[in-house]
């Protein structure tokens, strides 16, 4: 192993920046999720393998705990000797006339395939990859150009800060509030075609730049102690995704609980600036759905492992009686989400290998003093955050 190390670990950290990723990126290194690396020593690339599933959530080439786990591989693994010695450079090339690379290397004539790919043969490898379920990336290229894009039936906020009418003006605020803010029918016309969630790439179109029911619990408490800290603007100007087992989890309420669960996309608050996407919704009950499986206790007995755990969304008392912890992060998510999408109740999933559990959670009207806090915050510490950037 390397102790003179090319690649630092503030190198990493700086390139990567995003302690989570980092954290997974460590997870992965250390449970041998990393197949192979090549170091180029003269191009100086790293070539490797990570196992990722066929998914990956980094779909459009943003950083992941993949390419930090490479990278961490890297550190130790590339010593100060795999690197080509300063002094061991290629000869000058003698003066003369310059040419490009088509006239020092003219192109053969070449076909790979006589008579080109069947129609036949393309489409069956769309439906290949659609199959999967979750995101690879190389089916971004094979969608369909919509007829009908969202972006004309709703506002997309990067679009309005580099707008022509919000930088002319000199209420921003207002210009800005009045372009986001959304009507009852559009709201659910954004959240049908919107379905599919990190398969569907309209999806991250609409989550960009607004403040989702996942990161409602950091902001509600920043806002109590009025202290906001960079690492909640990092958190909030970054998009992640997981999705590991939501499957399993979905199919066992389908089928231990007679659920009919019908998958959605984002739903907007109407003023457009706050948004939630439920895992699925139950109609005939006015339900959502929200899937957790907790990486941490993957391997664990929730039933026993949740006894006295009162720092998680439910646990169990002294005498066995399983209770709510309403400052956790996700109650304010499915709180939020609630109030959004103006459900009743909450199916709450925790999913494990060993057990999984799940808990109705019922909406709490008291809650809804949150949803100005959260809007307040928006145009007050996270708009112009967000300009800054």
């Amino acid at each position: 192993m390397a102790f003179k190390h090319v690649l630092k670990l503030s190198s990493i950290n700086a390139f990567i920046d995003d302690n989570k990723i980092i954290k997974r990126g460590e997870n992965a290194l250390e449970s041998s999720h990393v197949k192979k690396m090549e170091f180029d020593s003269d191009l100086q690339i790293i070539r490797g393998e990570v196992f990722a599933k066929a998914t990956c959530i980094c779909p459009r080439g943003i950083k992941c705990h993949h390419i930090a786990a490479l990278a961490l591989f890297g550190h130790y693994h590339i010593s100060v000797t795999d690197k080509a010695c300063a002094w061991n450079a290629p000869p000058k090339p003698k003066d003369g006339p310059v040419k490009c690379a088509e006239e020092l290397y003219p192109p053969k004539p070449y076909t790979a395939l006589e008579g080109g790919v069947p129609e036949a043969s393309i489409n069956r490898l769309k439906e290949r990859l659609r199959s999967f379920g979750n995101t690879v990336g190389f089916t971004w290229l094979l969608n369909e150009e919509s007829i009908n894009p969202l972006e004309n039936r709703f506002a997309i906020i990067e679009e309005i800060i580099s707008s022509k009418d919000f930088l002319e003006a000199t209420d921003k605020v207002s210009v800005f509030r009045q372009k986001c803010a959304v009507d009852d029918h559009s709201i659910k016309d954004i959240a049908a075609t919107t379905t599919g969630q990190v398969s569907n790439e309209k999806w991250f179109l609409v989550r960009k730049f607004r403040l989702t029911a996942s990161n409602f619990g950091a902001i509600i408490a920043a806002c109590q102690r009025n202290r906001f800290p960079v690492s909640l603007f990092k958190t909030l100007l970054a998009i992640q995704w997981g999705r590991t087992h939501e499957k399993d989890a979905l199919d066992h309420l389908k089928s231990n609980y007679n659920l009919n669960i019908r998958p959605t996309g984002v739903w907007l608050s109407n003023s457009g600036l706050l948004g939630a996407s439920p895992d699925g919704l139950i109609d005939e009950e006015e339900a959502i759905v929200e899937v957790k499986c907790p990486y941490s206790l993957r391997n664990d007995q929730l039933s026993e492992k949740l006894k006295n755990l009162n720092k998680y969304i439910i646990f169990y008392d002294d005498e066995g009686n399983l209770m709510l912890n309403t400052n956790h992060n996700y109650y304010h998510q499915i709180q939020g989400a609630l109030h959004i999408l103006k459900k009743e109740k909450c199916y709450l999933c925790i999913y494990t290998l060993k057990e999984t559990i799940v808990t109705i959670i019922e909406f709490d009207d008291s809650w809804k003093e949150n949803l100005s806090v959260l809007e307040n915050f928006y145009i007050k510490q996270y708009l112009p955050k967000l300009l800054e950037n």
